[in-house]
């Protein structure tokens, strides 16, 4: 038996998680460098109306970074030409299954965006750099089990005195016109603001 078979072509995750690519897009106006957040669309069934990056699922076939295009070209109803790619940062898991990879580009244009997919977004704010070196509030948020009723615990050393981990996730809070970032892509920009803040 040829056990090499079993390795995969490219190593992923051993849980199913789902896979999402989304781009940090720089836009320098008047000398000013600014990041596009999109506030989706309220009709949308995942996340109405939340503030958001640019991107979404990636589809069968496209690589992430094609998928990280795709969808900043369709939301905000950009060119592939117009978009200069930088490269990929790194990647967000949730502990919930969602794994975010993240592009870091550069949008060429001289004006503001002013139109775009009303399908998927509502409004495009152009949020300022410089907002993610300075300190924000940030709170915790402890993970906890909840088993099954027929959870087997006595497979278990211990039992349910068993010290199950948990985690604490940070979560953090920036103001953007009459609304707040928070929750996914709020945690992306903070990371990036570190990234920056370690060059600056």
């Amino acid at each position: 038996m040829n056990y090499k078979k079993i390795l995969p072509k490219e190593p992923g995750n051993i849980l199913p998680y789902k896979q999402y690519s989304v781009a940090i897009i720089l836009h320098e106006i008047q000398g000013k460098e600014y990041i596009l957040l999109e506030k989706r669309s309220p009709l949308l069934a995942y996340q109405p109306s939340e503030i958001s990056l640019p991107g979404g699922k990636i589809e069968a076939g496209e690589t992430k970074e094609e998928a990280a295009v795709r969808e900043s070209c369709e939301e905000l109803l950009l060119r592939t030409q117009e978009l200069e790619v930088y490269g990929q940062l790194d990647s967000l898991h949730t502990p919930y299954g969602i794994e975010v990879s993240v592009f870091f580009m550069r949008l060429h244009r001289q004006e503001r965006i002013s139109k775009w997919n009303d399908a998927e977004v509502q409004e495009v704010f152009y949020f300022p750099l410089e907002k993610l070196l300075k300190k924000v509030p940030t709170y915790f948020v402890e993970t906890a089990h909840i088993f099954d009723e027929d959870f087997p615990f006595e497979y278990i050393q211990g039992g349910k005195d068993y010290p199950f981990k948990t985690m604490k996730l940070p979560y953090y809070f920036y103001p953007v016109e009459d609304t707040w970032i928070w929750g996914l892509t709020a945690r992306i920009l903070h990371y990036f603001g570190e990234k920056i803040k370690e060059i600056s």
